[in-house]
């Protein structure tokens, strides 16, 4: 195998790519989430709009921004649902500003020991449908933040494909949809980690609560629930 010339075609392989992005972007520029004005994944009038968002409070999740907030909302979408991933940079910087520093007042911060922000994962058949999972993409973002932060995106996993837990309005039937979802890898120790667990859209936190308790009943000693809105 020539080596050189592997190399040589990689180089260009990527030079091309970013080429035909920067191509695309020209021909077809972005358009703010918020606002729909052009040039921007999302404009800095909006930036600011989504700084100034407070969400409803609930208990034992920080959550950054009000779903309720038509900015936020239209963002979201547009990351899920129009695949913009390039909004999940900007999110997860944000939702870094608006939270870190009430997580930091807990006490798993003053150790200085490395935290694990982990994803909520999608069900296969939704990944499938999806192409990717928009909380990954923020949680890579806020991960990128912190030196203390190592992200692990195949640690928790989802087991089977359930209903949207929006779409459920009894508590009851919340809690059955979502029983027994999770399972976690054995490729690493979770026995005394601190770990930051990220979903974009919270609703009542039952999937989030879920996922915490199968994390702790592998040993993780403390789990941080973070969601970007409610």
């Amino acid at each position: 195998m020539n080596i050189q010339k592997v190399y040589h075609d990689l180089r260009y392989n990527i030079y091309s790519m970013k080429w035909i992005d920067t191509l695309i972007e020209y021909l077809f520029p972005p358009h703010c989430a918020g606002c729909k004005k052009t040039g921007y994944e999302l404009c800095q009038e909006c930036t600011e709009h989504v700084r100034n968002s407070f969400p409803r409070t609930l208990p034992h999740i920080y959550v950054g921004f009000s779903y309720q907030d038509p900015v936020v909302k239209h963002t979201l979408k547009a990351l899920k649902f129009k695949k913009r991933k390039k909004l999940a940079e900007i999110i997860g910087e944000l939702l870094y500003e608006r939270t870190i520093e009430d997580i930091s007042d807990q006490h798993a911060f003053s150790l200085k020991k490395e935290i694990l922000p982990i994803p909520i994962p999608l069900s296969k058949k939704r990944f499938n449908e999806r192409g990717f999972n928009q909380s990954e993409l923020i949680a890579r973002s806020f991960a990128s933040r912190d030196p203390l932060f190592t992200l692990h995106t195949r640690i928790l996993i989802r087991t089977r494909h359930t209903k949207p837990q929006s779409s459920i309005h009894l508590k009851r039937e919340r809690l059955e949809n979502i029983h027994g979802v999770f399972s976690v890898s054995n490729k690493i120790s979770l026995k005394g980690k601190t770990i930051i667990l990220i979903d974009d859209i919270v609703t009542t936190g039952a999937t989030m609560k879920e996922a915490e308790k199968t994390l702790k009943s592998k040993g993780a000693r403390k789990v941080f629930l973070l969601a970007v809105a409610h």
